[in-house]
């Protein structure tokens, strides 16, 4: 008997901006999103996240499909490699491609 899985995963972070730098934390990886939610309920009573209840995401990825990344798992954004399933995660896309696109229009010439 073949086992089923879900179709999607649901990776948990907290992050937040502090003083000049962002502090950023990855929860865990959940197969259903009551899961996550559920840990992110009993997270935000913890010292070191309860100070910053909202800053959580959960992401939900999905499994078996391809991805626009390299066979290597990894992609080379700003001189560093990343795994592909952080470039590809909504986490990713909220809080460093829309910080990219501002910093590239605000330095086109006028």
């Amino acid at each position: 008997m073949e086992r089923s899985i879900a179709d999607n995963l649901f990776n948990v972070y907290h992050s937040y901006d502090i003083k000049d730098h962002e502090e950023a934390r990855f929860i865990g990886v959940f197969n259903s999103k009551k899961k996550a939610e559920e840990i992110v309920k009993k997270y935000k009573l913890l010292p070191g996240f309860k100070d910053f209840p909202d800053e959580f995401t959960i992401d939900k990825i999905k499994i078996n499909e391809k991805t626009n990344c390299s066979i290597t798992g990894f992609v080379t954004k700003d001189g560093f490699d990343l795994p592909c399933w952080y470039v590809e995660s909504e986490y990713y896309k909220q809080n460093f491609l829309n910080e990219a696109n501002l910093k590239n229009k605000n330095n086109k010439v006028k």
